[in-house]
């Protein structure tokens, strides 16, 4: 979603939408605003990956409610109830009749970004999604092999092989399984390097336990979203890093 969005900004720079206006700029296609986006479209399929037909209403609730204004309220989709993430459902289950949409993208905006929203909730590709499997692992993985075998260097078969298992022996198991790939070849282990590999393996758990914590990943979060935000705003200004500029 996030790649699709800011590919759709680049291709339209200079370009005048059906209002006669920029695809960017203040109160329309942001980065602040991809963001949210991308976001919230991952939500909605982690929150109801064991339903394609939920995944699509979800996604198209995000549409619908940047979409809406007071004369054209779309918000069908969102969830109903006091307890709903829509601020217009709340106020409608409150009875509040003197409700304002405050953040409205305009509509042609939106219908720019129609299109991703329809190809990225079709059926065929939300199928590929149920059960909330992720390719993160993978990618963990891959990080672990390229400390060992850099993709910016070449290297030889044998290089890539030894890079290979060792990246198995430290994903799985650690430093304490290249402990026993030490007895093996006949090395005599001593004190410090047994305590090192166990206070190594401790520290690396303890880094990967802080950083799944909610609290921290709402604080990484937060914080990109306010280095979004000052992008956004010296674009808006003219103000912008190129060489020779300062």
């Amino acid at each position: 979603m996030g790649a699709r969005l800011r590919r759709l900004k680049l291709v339209n720079r200079g370009k005048k939408l059906s209002d006669g206006k920029s695809i960017s700029g203040k109160n329309r296609l942001t980065d602040k605003l991809i963001d949210k986006f991308t976001t919230y479209y991952g939500n909605a399929i982690r929150e109801n990956c064991s339903s394609t037909d939920d995944m699509r209403k979800s996604i198209w609730a995000i549409y619908c409610h940047y979409r809406s204004t007071d004369e054209e309220p779309m918000h069908y989709f969102c969830p109903v109830g006091a307890s709903s993430w829509c601020s217009y459902q709340k106020a409608k289950s409150s009875e509040n009749t003197s409700y304002k949409h405050n953040s409205i993208v305009p509509t042609s905006v939106m219908d720019a970004v129609k299109p991703i929203f329809a190809e990225l909730s079709s059926p065929k590709l939300l199928k590929k999604c149920l059960g909330g499997k992720t390719q993160n692992s993978n990618e963990s993985f891959n990080s672990t092999l390229w400390k060992y075998c850099p993709k910016t260097s070449g290297s030889s078969k044998i290089i890539v092989d030894v890079a290979v298992n060792e990246a198995v022996v430290m994903y799985n198991d650690g430093m304490a399984d290249r402990l026993d790939i030490m007895k093996h070849l006949g090395c005599k282990l001593g004190h410090f390097s047994v305590t090192y590999a166990f206070q190594s393996d401790n520290a690396r758990i303890k880094e990967a336990e802080m950083k799944s914590r909610s609290s921290t990943l709402g604080a990484r979060r937060a914080l990109r979203m306010r280095k979004k935000a000052m992008h956004d705003h010296f674009v808006e200004i003219g103000v912008t890093y190129e060489a020779g500029a300062f």
